[in-house]
């Protein structure tokens, strides 16, 4: 554990509620100047809450500090983060503490390319410009491991994958050199190759910069190689914290060994036949054995020679310039009740790979088979059909749940559009449904 000196953030007593709902409860910690305190905890316990209120951006989420106070230590002096002016926190964000989102499209915008908007931090907080900054905005995104970056700095963030766009975020969130950077689940949507290289990025900079860390993550290795602090959280509350060491290798609270056991293991299943379950935090383990694997039937679903292309356009006239090779000449099978993994670095094919088997994307060539039927062959009434039997989760929720819509009106759209429901307005509720007549 590195040695520091005074804090660079102190949180202390904070509370936090959106309504009368208390998110956060009477939460304490500091932030080593220099090193990194690593937040834990199972998804809705409080984690994202805190960062946003550490940036105070809580108010452009509906919530609001009800108790306690957030201080940010500097050369000169400190500042009070709770109670600020909106424009002092301006000042304040992206230069002296900066954040990286858990969902790139929600801090990138949609209508701005890659490179101006990382030339508008660079421009605000480091007085860059022009071919100053677009050369410093490639050098972060190489840096990144951004594939081409040059190139990239043209491009919208729709037309780059989860994986390239979280980099470009955190590329937006170190290129200022802040003080204090906020990383909420940093590696999330990146391939396995790449998470090292930004841990590493974020290293020198603490090395070169001295720059602090918070760092929000489900990932409990993560954790033991980046962490000096480590505060475990558990419904808004605080269950434990203290060094990383001991609180990974020593837990106090049972709820910190129940997290801990809870991480899978590469070659813990090694020597079974079919998969088991996982405990979960918090409760019992189960004692059945082992889940049995399915019997290999006819396929459900078969990929014979699939190749997706993607036609890029320039111009005035919008002519096509090249074409992305997606995914070329690919071929698998699923079988009833069996689980198939698309494995491969960011940019390798398999968001396009489902896309194309849930007919999001059209490929150029190629047959998708379901049930011994051509999906491709059929008119597109009958395709359309065949959408109800393949189902999508995306990588970016905010991508796909319309901002505009309830939760509700998410819901019940599809089951009316498709079935089950009649109508839109039918309620329903986790164990049952009634319509509304």
């Amino acid at each position: 554990m590195r040695e520091t000196n005074a804090p660079i953030l102190t949180v202390e007593n904070l509370s936090i509620a959106f309504g009368e709902t208390e998110a956060v409860r009477g939460l304490g910690f500091e932030v080593p100047r220099g090193g990194t305190l690593a937040i834990v905890g199972e998804s809705g316990s409080g984690k994202s809450v805190t960062s946003m209120a550490a940036m105070g951006l809580l108010k452009f989420t509906g919530g609001r500090v009800t108790s306690g106070a957030i201080r940010l230590h500097g050369k000169d002096g400190e500042t009070a983060i709770t109670g600020a002016l909106e424009a002092e926190l301006r000042r304040l964000r992206g230069n002296r503490i900066s954040m990286t989102f858990q969902e790139p499209m929600t801090s990138l915008d949609p209508v701005f390319t890659i490179g101006s908007q990382i030339g508008e931090a660079l421009k605000l907080h480091r007085g860059l410009r022009g071919r100053a900054a677009r050369d410093e905005a490639a050098r972060f995104l190489e840096l990144l491991r951004l594939p081409n970056a040059p190139a990239q700095l043209d491009r919208y963030p729709h037309q780059l994958s989860g994986g390239m766009r979280q980099r470009v975020m955190i590329a937006m969130a170190v290129s200022c050199r802040p003080d204090l950077l906020i990383a909420n689940e940093p590696t999330t949507a990146l391939d396995v190759t790449i998470p090292a290289q930004i841990l590493q990025i974020i290293r020198d900079m603490q090395e070169e910069f001295g720059t602090s860390v918070i760092f929000i993550s489900h990932d409990m290795g993560v954790v033991s190689e980046m962490a000096d602090e480590v505060v475990v959280m558990r419904n808004g509350e605080m269950v434990e914290k203290g060094c990383a060491e001991d609180v990974i290798l020593r837990p106090r609270a049972d709820y910190t060994r129940a997290l801990m056991a809870a991480v899978p293991k590469i070659g813990a299943m090694q020597g079974s036949e079919s998969p088991r379950k996982f405990d979960l935090p918090g409760q019992a383990a189960e004692e059945s054995g082992d889940h049995p694997a399915p019997e290999r039937a006819e396929p459900l679903v078969r990929l014979d020679k699939v190749t997706t292309r993607y036609e890029i356009t320039s111009g005035f006239l919008g002519r096509v310039s090249h074409r992305v090779h997606a995914a070329e000449d690919v071929s698998f099978e699923i079988h009833p009740g069996e689980t198939l993994a698309l494995a491969g670095k960011s940019g390798s094919g398999k968001s396009t790979v489902g896309k194309t088997l849930q007919q999001l994307v059209r490929p150029v060539s190629g047959h998708i088979l379901y049930r011994g039927t051509d999906i491709l062959s059929l008119d597109p009434a009958e395709r359309q059909r065949f959408k109800r039997e393949i189902q999508y989760i995306f990588q970016d929720p905010y991508g796909s749940l319309n901002p505009r819509k309830t939760v509700k009106q998410s819901l019940t759209e599809p089951m009316a559009t498709y079935g089950p429901l009649k109508t839109p307005t039918r309620r329903w509720s986790s164990g049952s449904a009634t319509a509304s007549r």
